[in-house]
């Protein structure tokens, strides 16, 4: 009996910590997919970006990221987020979800305004030279920089 108690203790423990960690990972898989052809705009009041990007890691394909500025961006992680699937709906093989990134803007970064860019390739791992590069600019503005007009004064 003190047992059982135990392990359900616990359990409810686990499931607990297990929705904390989990709930931002589902809440990102609700963004929109990003496209990597458009800016993204990273100002200083929120440092913390995040990149959806589709994916099919069934079918051998994978992102990589291949260019980061380690000077101004560092990445925090990268999950894939299965499809979402009502409970009636049976699985499907080769369905593809979602490769969310995170990353985070350096505070040295926003000094001046900056452009830097992330680059990625979709590949598979034993195919490294079949795959394009794709390229993502990054704009940092310094939040005071978006608040205060010029001065053309010296």
């Amino acid at each position: 009996m003190i047992n059982n108690l135990f392990y359900k203790k616990n359990g409810y423990l686990l499931l607990i910590l297990l929705f904390t960690i989990l709930s931002p990972l589902a809440q990102a898989a609700g963004l929109p997919t990003t496209d990597l052809t458009k800016p993204i705009l990273v100002t200083s009041d929120h440092p913390e970006f995040t990149l959806n990007l589709p994916a099919n890691p069934s079918t051998g394909f994978t992102w990589y990221l291949t260019h980061i500025d380690n000077q101004l961006l560092q990445p925090i992680d990268q999950v894939y987020i299965k499809p979402n699937q009502s409970a009636k709906d049976e699985p499907r093989v080769g369905t593809g979800g979602s490769s969310v990134w995170r990353f985070k803007v350096l505070p040295a970064a926003f000094a001046v305004p900056t452009l830097t860019q992330l680059t990625f390739k979709y590949l598979r791992s034993w195919n490294l030279e079949q795959a394009e590069a794709q390229t993502l600019t990054i704009l940092i503005q310094p939040t005071n920089h978006l608040s205060q007009p010029p001065s053309n004064t010296p």
